[in-house]
């Protein structure tokens, strides 16, 4: 699709230019016709047409383009007779004019679609600018929603790195209540055995009670006791006894 011109968008400067090439194009006719009719004009037809580089119309180009080319074949026409030199004359004139006006059309043709076509490139590079800058302040927006986020997830990760160490430190505790407990139960263990051993040495020292009441003898008797003092007092007990015998009888002194 074409892109409307700068003059274009300017309807105003586009009717100036228009105007002024209307009349530039009469005046030229004009002079090379009425005023210059039996003599030949010096200025080139193919100037005025540089005027079409300000409105930068086609159209316009070609049509005043189309009149001088006209108006110096009807001036060839009519200067024909008057002139020196024969048809060769007529035809270098005509042959010349008619290069000259096209060859003019032809490069301002060319030089108004290349103005056209870098006004184009420009509009697109201006487009892409506002899309860049678009897509800009997308990143920036974009880049404050990843710092943000960043420093949520360092936040996070404080807390977690915090309530890590609330965890190392309760495993810690646990640990030592742990040990604790293992040392409280290795005690109780230590004392259950105690009072299990202390318990059969009462019950060994109830047995040597009524063995004092039957008829065992006083060896027996005293290996007993021995023996349930050792299990009451732990093997850290020393005692002694001297066995006298008195007329058969057998008497204990510690």
């Amino acid at each position: 699709m074409k892109q409307p011109t700068l003059l274009e968008k300017n309807s105003r400067a586009y009717s100036i230019s228009v105007a002024l090439c209307v009349v530039l194009a009469a005046l030229m006719v004009w002079l090379r016709l009425g005023f210059y009719g039996d003599r030949i004009f010096s200025l080139a037809s193919g100037l005025p047409l540089l005027l079409c580089l300000w409105n930068r119309d086609l159209r316009l180009l070609y049509a005043m383009a189309t009149v001088f080319a006209a108006a110096a074949l009807l001036k060839s026409i009519w200067m024909f007779p008057t002139l020196a030199g024969g048809m060769m004359y007529f035809y270098v004139y005509v042959t010349s004019q008619m290069i000259n006006i096209w060859l003019v059309a032809g490069v301002i043709h060319y030089l108004i679609l290349s103005k056209n076509k870098i006004e184009q490139i420009n509009q697109s590079l201006d487009l892409m600018n506002v899309e860049l800058e678009a897509s800009n302040e997308e990143l920036a927006a974009s880049n404050e929603e990843l710092t943000v986020r960043e420093e949520e997830i360092t936040c996070q990760n404080e807390e977690l790195q915090s309530q890590t160490e609330e965890l190392e430190q309760q495993a810690e505790e646990l640990r030592q209540q742990s040990e604790e407990t293992e040392h409280q139960s290795a005690e109780l263990h230590e004392l259950n055995a105690e009072l299990q051993r202390k318990d059969r040495g009462l019950q060994i020292l109830l047995e040597t009670g009524r063995w004092l009441r039957g008829e065992m003898s006083e060896h027996l008797v005293m290996n007993g006791i021995c023996q349930a003092t050792v299990q009451v007092f732990d093997d850290g007990v020393h005692a002694a006894a001297v066995a006298i015998n008195q007329d058969g009888n057998l008497s204990f002194k510690g």
